[in-house]
């Protein structure tokens, strides 16, 4: 892998783990929708995080065991 590739990985991996630190994420919590867009993959997670704007609050809906929940934070 390249090392532009390498670190923009480890970002992304990095703002995963910060974000499942604030909103209290356990394993197998699927994020489901960013601001009522459809997430279907990594790229799309990507894309809606950075159209979302900088220090702004995020909504995000969250799928966890039978259940689903909005929850929200401000991305930096």
């Amino acid at each position: 892998m390249k090392k532009k590739t390498l670190i923009k990985f480890f970002s992304i991996i990095f703002a995963i783990i910060l974000f499942s630190i604030f909103i209290g994420s356990q394993p197998g919590d699927v994020i489901k929708e960013i601001n009522r867009v459809q997430v279907r993959n990594l790229r799309d997670y990507q894309s809606l995080i950075k159209k979302s704007g900088r220090n702004k609050p995020v909504l995000f809906l969250i799928k966890r065991g039978g259940q689903t929940f909005y929850t929200s934070l401000k991305v930096s």
